[in-house]
């Protein structure tokens, strides 16, 4: 089982890893070399041939907690979270918005987003994008590879595989398909004061989009 693992917690990011961060800032004023300002430590593989890895990190605002989307087995820093769910590579994290944070959506290579209760350390709702037949993109798969929240927790964005969607997270209903064709997803995330959704695409374009589905914007990488 993959997991959601988290737990780098408030106490030990503020003592140990936001001195870290300050220190390095300054000393970097005088030097132009990059270098490793903290670490954490992925010791987990699910078998033989497989290295560990993180896909996907993600802080909550403000700092309390680090979560990181890993492929690894019961991976975790401390034992304050671990969120299990998915059964396959976790792609991408989105935290929701309030304070403190309690929701937060994941995207998953098993074709399911999910959003997490943080205060219980459970899945609330689950969503598959490929279950849907007008979403199906056979020669492109199921697979999820990013995910986003709006700044209400109540509308859900999915990109990967099938055609982006855009969800109604209380009823757990598609409320938007979005077709790029013959292109899947690798970023969404929105705006938290005008909602508006923004692609990244691998047809090498930029897209923004309203709430509601409709094209706000179409930016080429060329002309970035």
């Amino acid at each position: 089982m993959i997991s959601v693992t988290g737990g780098w917690s408030c106490q030990a990011f503020r003592e140990e890893i936001i001195p870290q961060v300050q220190t390095s800032l300054g000393e970097r004023t005088a030097s132009s070399q990059l270098h490793e300002v903290w670490s954490l430590p992925l010791d987990h593989k699910r078998d033989v041939f497989d290295e560990a890895e993180c896909n996907c990190m993600s802080l909550t605002t403000p700092v309390t907690l680090c979560f990181a989307a890993c492929a690894m087995t019961d991976q975790r820093w401390d034992s304050k979270t671990s969120l299990k769910g998915h059964t396959d590579y976790v792609q991408w994290l989105a935290l929701g918005s309030g304070n403190p944070c309690q929701t937060l959506a994941s995207a998953s290579e098993d074709g399911s987003a999910k959003i997490w209760d943080l205060r219980a350390s459970s899945v609330v709702k689950s969503f598959v994008p490929s279950k849907r037949r007008e979403l199906v993109r056979p020669d492109l798969g199921s697979w999820l590879s990013c995910v986003c929240l709006d700044a209400s927790n109540q509308w859900l964005v999915c990109g990967g595989g099938p055609m982006l969607s855009i969800w109604h997270v209380p009823s757990g209903e598609m409320a938007q398909s979005i077709e790029i064709p013959g292109a899947t997803q690798h970023h969404v995330s929105c705006d938290p004061v005008t909602s508006e959704i923004t692609v990244g695409s691998s047809d090498n374009h930029l897209y923004t989009y309203a709430i509601n589905g409709s094209l706000v914007r179409k930016v080429s990488r060329m002309s970035l």
